[in-house]
């Protein structure tokens, strides 16, 4: 796998071809019983855990802008094709974004990013 391809952000099948900085985090989920006993002593109980992307671009012009932000509005959950860390290779899986912010000012000197919480 070329790093263009691991760079390139996917939704919902549509390529965009920009370069970015892509972070993958794991998150855990937890259940109410997780928590401090008396004792002091932790315990959890996962229940799930869920993948976290983010896409970093340092500058991009609005019309790419609007063609990403076109699609997120399109629909609350979309399909984001990203290299998994854990498995070691391209999957795609069911992301919402995280309230996806845009500047609008100084465009060409502000950064953009897009954070993907697994659904």
């Amino acid at each position: 796998m070329d790093i263009q391809s691991v760079q390139n952000l996917i939704i919902d099948g549509v390529e965009i071809n920009l370069p970015a900085c892509v972070t993958w985090s794991l998150q855990s989920l937890f259940s109410n019983e997780s928590g401090y006993t008396l004792d002091g002593t932790y315990h959890e109980d996962r229940i799930a855990q869920k993948v976290k992307l983010n896409y970093e671009w340092p500058q991009i012009f609005m019309q790419q802008k609007r063609k990403i932000a076109q699609i997120l509005a399109s629909k609350p959950v979309h399909d984001i094709t990203y290299f998994d860390v854990l498995a070691d290779t391209t999957r795609t899986s069911k992301f919402r974004a995280s309230d996806p912010t845009i500047p609008i000012i100084y465009e060409s000197a502000s950064n953009f990013s897009l954070t993907f919480d697994e659904n």
